[in-house]
């Protein structure tokens, strides 16, 4: 059996490295590719719900402030939902007029 020699070891680790390395850029690059994609589409999305009438229009709503109220409405993915306020002062909602619950633009 040929005796390895220090040279072709050291040779083949550095290639592994280097593949090694290699396949690390190219995850990460399509990582990266994946997030842009991901950030274009959102916006995208929100961009059409700043479009939406009736969504404007929730969003409005949903800035007025009470006093003192018992009980919150929210609307979520079509279903509405009561809840206790999350503060001394609530948000004006009503089960016919509730609060839209969803991403707010900074």
């Amino acid at each position: 059996m040929p005796k390895l020699q220090p040279n072709s070891i050291l040779s083949a680790l550095v290639s592994a490295a280097v593949i090694g390395a290699v396949i690390l850029v190219m995850v990460i690059a399509a990582g990266m590719i994946r997030s842009h994609n991901s950030r274009a589409e959102y916006s995208a999305l929100l961009e059409e719900l700043e479009k939406d009438p009736i969504a404007v229009r929730l969003r409005g709503e949903s800035d007025q402030r009470c006093d003192r109220v018992g009980h919150e409405f929210y609307w979520m993915c079509g279903v509405v939902i009561k809840a206790k306020p999350f503060s001394n002062y609530g948000y004006c909602s009503t089960a016919e007029r509730p609060l839209y619950y969803g991403h707010r633009k900074s």
